[in-house]
């Protein structure tokens, strides 16, 4: 959670008690993501490594640190909509393509998205033979 909180208490029986809260609270959001449908999942916050096995057991990529802009590029060109919160996620807000494929071009990785229902866009992604680009 973003939220720092302090818990007092004044019996030590019931420290498991909040662990397990805590817990519940993890695996009912990433419960959410899973019935919403989507097959991939992409964020602008991290996303640890128990989500990141759990999506994957399930067959959901998942993306972090994904910048507000591509964000809001993907969502545009797949017709979906940026959510705050993995409540009421319906299907009108999850958007769509026709095939994802992870790519690596050099040392860096990309997510390409093609087919999709409003992309009037291209992504060209061009390098050279050295790091110094000279303009």
């Amino acid at each position: 959670e973003k939220e720092n909180a302090e818990i007092r208490l004044s019996d030590p029986l019931q420290y498991q008690s909040i662990v397990d809260a805590e817990w519940n609270i993890i695996y009912d959001k990433l419960d959410k993501c899973v019935k919403s449908g989507a097959k991939i999942v992409l964020s602008r916050l991290a996303i640890g490594d128990l989500a990141t096995q759990y999506f994957a057991d399930r067959d959901i990529l998942c993306a972090r640190r994904v910048t507000e802009e591509d964000l809001q590029r993907v969502a545009a060109a797949t017709g979906g909509t940026v959510q705050t919160s993995v409540n009421n996620v319906i299907n009108d807000v999850i958007g769509s393509c026709e095939v994802f494929e992870e790519k690596q071009v050099g040392n860096e990785r990309f997510n390409i998205f093609s087919g999709c229902p409003s992309g009037q866009t291209a992504t060209i992604v061009l390098r050279g033979g050295a790091d110094q680009v000279f303009y």
